[in-house]
């Protein structure tokens, strides 16, 4: 809005070169939001990036609700944009793989004479534990779908020439937060709210069982489906604030299978700050390589730092809206 002001002022006063740079300048900030640092434009030809200012396409695939507006967005990015895209699914998925196999472990060891041998109480329990799966399982698929349209939406905004109107920013001109619709949150609560339910009762009926807790499978973190408020708060404190380069805790899945060899369902079933180093002190937190290797920093030209100054934003981002309208394929192929 200042540098707005400033070129209508110089130009009533007749400065009409001085409004061109100052237009420009803005042009070429609207294209450099910090959350997407790593792909600002800086004239190299041989690695994906984001346009030096908004320019109009009419054939975007995967964010085709900007077809037709000038955004920042462009076909050579949509690779790094599926690239992320299919990285946050494998890990949601792979999570359900977990309970999958798991659950599979345990159909198998039913038939074994390890459980034809145990006491009535304990092989009710263990069948408490076997059945507390399905229900987690059958909700399971609804709830990632509802997660990769947030996450669509959010790589999307990549493209808003806009996005300093939908964020904080620190006095550095990094970005703090990102004003998320809470509207968004309910979506995806509607979907993963029960199924966040279905997985706290799946731990504590399978930590209630010794037969049940004998498979040396992992389990898949979830502490941040435990209700709605922690939920939104892993909604816009991670997948928010890293829509290209996601990051997932990869001790957390074998943490939380000691915890159920203990018969702690709480302590070690977390997924967050809590989780993001190993024992050794190092991250555990690893890009995936495809993600890597399609978001490569650009080494050479170093972009101009966006202007520092502390802001608030004045607009709301519903990521779910956009997820909706764009052209990821938001739910598993069968």
């Amino acid at each position: 809005m200042r540098r707005r002001a400033l070129a209508l002022a110089l130009l009533a006063a007749g400065h009409g070169t001085a409004v061109a740079a100052v237009v420009d300048d803005l042009a070429i900030f609207q294209c450099m939001d910090p959350l997407f640092r790593s792909h600002w434009y800086s004239g190299r030809t041989d690695t994906a990036q984001l346009e030096a200012r908004p320019v109009t396409h009419e054939r975007l695939l995967h964010c085709r609700m900007w077809n037709g507006r000038a955004s920042c967005c462009n076909g050579a990015l949509e690779v790094t944009q599926q690239a992320a895209f299919d990285a946050y699914r494998v890990h949601f998925e792979g999570q359900i793989a977990m309970m999958r196999n798991y659950l599979a472990s345990l159909e198998m060891l039913r038939e074994t004479e390890v459980y034809s041998h145990t006491e009535v109480q304990e092989k009710g329990l263990f069948d408490r534990a076997v059945d507390s799966f399905k229900p987690a399982l059958d909700l399971a698929d609804g709830c990632v779908t509802a997660i990769m349209t947030f996450v669509a939406g959010m790589i999307c905004f990549s493209c808003e020439p806009q996005w300093s109107y939908y964020v904080w920013r620190s006095g550095t001109g990094d970005v703090l937060a990102v004003q998320v619709d809470r509207k968004a949150c309910l979506f995806v609560d509607r979907s993963c709210g029960g199924f966040g339910r279905a997985v706290q009762n799946m731990y504590m009926r399978t930590s209630e069982s010794k037969l049940a807790k004998m498979p040396s499978l992992p389990l898949p973190a979830s502490s941040m489906l435990d209700d709605r408020e922690q939920m939104c708060e892993w909604l816009r404190s991670h997948v928010a604030m890293q829509p290209l380069r996601p990051s997932f805790p990869s001790q957390a899945a074998v943490r939380s299978s000691r915890a159920l060899a203990q018969g702690d369902t709480k302590n070690d079933l977390v997924s967050g700050q809590e989780e993001s180093q190993d024992d050794d002190g190092k991250d555990a937190y690893p890009i995936p390589e495809a993600v890597v290797r399609a978001t490569a920093m650009p080494p050479t030209v170093a972009p101009p730092a966006a202007p520092s100054r502390a802001t608030e934003p004045s607009l709301v981002l519903d990521p779910v809206k956009d997820g909706l309208a764009s052209g990821f394929e938001l739910q598993q192929a069968a």
